[in-house]
């Protein structure tokens, strides 16, 4: 048995504590923050996160919360014409055997951290920032932002893209501002019109921004995301809305957000004019290139700490969900090292994490096609390989990869 440090509580660092609960490891979890809580964020969760889930015996305590959406409708967003759609709801359930699922990040985050609490009362520390640690030939030691010192057999990194311990080991290699910003924020499904949404998902793209909007808390919530590129906002002078503000998220007046979008559809102007106009939460989106490795002897990164990627692929938690699950059967089936583990685990994550950071680079730029004649030709072509790029992300099984 490993005494494991866990650095964030958020989606990897939860789901890693629990994985390595149920192997029989003694886990402890320190998190900055001195409650969880989430701000305007909805998730997407597809059959490769939902078999880790399930192997923990979460599925039924996530159903109360989630939608199962029967498709993603893209569409323009200055005509609102549709120009692509992907089945999910039970076409997509029969083929990858779970279903796919859209619910509140902090419903999934409460749900592991109650599972958490049940197996071990005493493993999450809230208001604790691991500011520091240091390695030795027997153990790893971390400083938490009260001066504390704590021993372990390891530490694992998952406090995020702006991770300290990614700082400590890669000083050169920060985050690099991507030139998005993005409105979030979820409003009550009753405030909108009845026949405003189905339970579906929609994207209506455009040259200088595009939105995404579904349903989550059992569809009695709508959660959108609305993207905006840096070219836009640059042509004016609103302060707010500067890409180099040290702010990553800040609230903003809904004003600018209406401006944004002022030349989109009817149906992104309806949610925005019901939107809670003091309560308007604009995001810088920063990208992270590749890192020249993951682990040390006794300490490794995962999820956003480690390849932190745009949102446009929606596999952001996924991936840190997969993380958790190769992470923790690495350090179980360890035959020697724990520096063996990690080098496993690092083997078989890597090529799969840098190619969603590829593919949501480039999902990105579909998403602001210059007119809708491209934007029909881009949507085509990746028609003409959905079908293998969806089997290759959602067919995936992390508790089940051989990891020789």
């Amino acid at each position: 048995m490993m005494k494991c440090l866990i650095a964030g509580a958020g989606i990897g660092g939860l789901t890693t504590a629990l994985t390595l609960l149920k192997l029989g490891h003694d886990v402890r979890v320190y998190e900055q923050s001195p409650r969880l809580e989430e701000t305007g964020a909805g998730i997407q969760l597809g059959a490769n996160a939902l078999c880790v889930l399930a192997d923990l015996d979460l599925l039924d305590a996530l159903s109360e919360h989630s939608v199962t959406p029967e498709r993603v409708d893209f569409h323009s967003l200055r005509t609102g014409k549709r120009l692509h759609t992907q089945p999910l709801g039970s076409a997509y359930h029969a083929r990858y055997q779970r279903p796919y699922y859209h619910l509140r990040r902090a419903d999934l985050q409460r749900t592991l951290a109650d599972a958490l609490t049940r197996l071990a009362p005493n493993a999450l520390t809230l208001n604790a920032q691991v500011v520091q640690h240091t390695e030795h030939p027997s153990h790893v030691s971390i400083t938490l932002s009260s001066g504390e010192c704590i021993d372990g057999d390891c530490l694992i990194a998952a406090d995020g893209i702006k991770s300290r311990i990614k700082q400590q080991l890669f000083p050169e290699h920060s985050p690099i501002d991507s030139g998005y910003l993005a409105w979030r924020g979820m409003l009550p499904a009753d405030a909108l019109p009845d026949d405003f949404m189905p339970l579906i998902a929609r994207n209506f793209v455009g040259k200088y921004a595009h939105m995404v909007m579904y349903y989550v808390n059992a569809g009695h919530t709508l959660n959108f995301v609305g993207v905006v590129k840096a070219t836009a906002s640059d042509k004016r002078t609103d302060a707010h809305h500067s890409p180099h503000n040290n702010d990553w998220v800040s609230q903003a007046p809904w004003e600018a957000f209406k401006h944004d979008f002022q030349h989109a559809h009817s149906t992104v102007q309806t949610l925005i004019d019901r939107v809670d106009r003091n309560a308007c939460h604009r995001w810088q989106l920063y990208d992270q290139p590749a890192l020249p490795y993951w682990s040390t002897s006794r300490v490794t990164l995962l999820g956003d700490a480690a390849h932190a990627c745009l949102p446009f692929m929606a596999s952001g938690a996924a991936m840190a969900i997969e993380d958790a699950s190769v992470l923790s059967r690495s350090i179980h089936q360890a035959s020697s090292s724990l520096s063996d583990a990690l080098t496993t685990y690092e083997t078989a994550r890597r090529p799969r994490t840098q190619r969603i950071q590829r593919l949501s680079r480039h999902a990105g730029h579909l998403y602001h096609l210059p007119n809708e004649w491209v934007q029909r030709a881009g949507f085509h072509a990746l028609k003409l390989r959905a079908h293998s790029l969806n089997d290759w992300l959602a067919s995936y099984d992390a508790t089940a990869i051989d990891l020789r």
